[in-house]
């Protein structure tokens, strides 16, 4: 099956080795579609605004690593919005990776989610694919800067959890400008004293945290209250043919992706390999602070 989505190890090492793997692992992503973009951290919100954030925080040798969260309390499936950052006290520029850069096989939110006994929220679309390894010698932070970047998380299990911020700090090995190559590694200057906390998660969804979908035909209107609208992401699979006609396909976009026009109905995404067959189309919206809710299209 083309496209199928697999599991990926994020925090991996990274190894550049030039142009001609760099040329094909573009042509792989394309051919995967990965549509995963960072949301603008000017127009972003963690949700619950009259809240204080949970901050959680850790420096080490020179780097400090936080993450400014949704507040609670906390209901199973929903939406978390994130503020991941690093701030750079050591004199030496230090290289920031996923996710502060976006990862060619997936979506990454920066925080692991463990822990949990109760029931759980079925999520039924892949944030990940096939793909080559990452190409990328990750994104320059000077001496006394700091670098923010936005990310989602959904509570898909109740109970106890314990959230841990991480990200993906590289090293430099060698960089030889004359033939454009250069070899990154994944290191922990944290030395794994990583951003840590616990939560409490209800089972049960509060009456006002709810956003209600109307599909009429393959358009999908969203109504959130007012706290949620301005911040409604989208995540979706679209599959097309079948394993008996040999023809069966999967993609999606991988993310969580902001909506420029939330007022405006969705429609399933175009694809050229899907023009012209039944399509399956599954989606969830959702906003920090607020329940995910999905649906899924079947075409004629």
């Amino acid at each position: 099956m083309q496209r199928r989505a697999r599991t990926i190890t994020t925090l991996s090492t990274v190894l550049i080795v030039g142009l001609i793997i760099a040329t094909t692992v573009i042509l792989f992503t394309n051919r995967s579609r990965p549509l995963t973009n960072l949301s603008n951290i000017q127009n972003a919100s963690i949700g619950n605004r009259d809240k204080t954030p949970l901050t959680i925080s850790t420096q080490k040798n020179g780097i400090q690593f936080s993450a400014a969260i949704t507040p609670g309390p906390y209901f199973l499936g929903e939406m978390l919005g994130i503020n991941l950052t690093v701030t750079n006290h050591t004199q030496n520029t230090i290289y920031t990776g996923i996710p502060f850069i976006g990862s060619p096989c997936g979506y990454f939110s920066g925080i692991v989610i463990s822990g949990g006994n109760g029931p759980r929220y079925p999520l039924s679309i892949n944030f990940d694919h096939s793909c080559p390894p990452s190409f990328s010698p990750g994104s320059a932070l000077q001496a006394g800067k700091s670098t923010t970047v936005h990310t989602y998380e959904p509570l898909l299990s109740s109970g106890l959890l314990t959230l841990t911020a991480q990200t993906q700090f590289l090293k430099h090995n060698v960089n030889t400008n004359k033939n454009r190559f250069f070899m990154s590694q994944s290191i922990d200057p944290l030395n794994g004293n990583w951003p840590t906390t616990h939560i409490q998660v209800s089972p049960d969804v509060p009456a006002d945290r709810q956003i209600l979908l109307k599909q009429d035909g393959e358009h999908v209107s969203v109504n959130g209250p007012p706290g949620a609208q301005s911040d409604l992401v989208y995540a979706y699979g679209l599959s097309c043919g079948s394993i008996a006609t040999g023809d069966e396909t999967g993609t999606g976009n991988y993310a969580w992706n902001k909506l420029v026009r939330p007022t405006e109905p969705v429609s399933p995404p175009q694809d050229s390999y899907c023009s012209g067959k039944k399509i399956s189309w599954t989606y969830v919206f959702a906003a920090p602070g607020y329940a995910l809710t999905s649906g899924t299209f079947h075409s004629a």
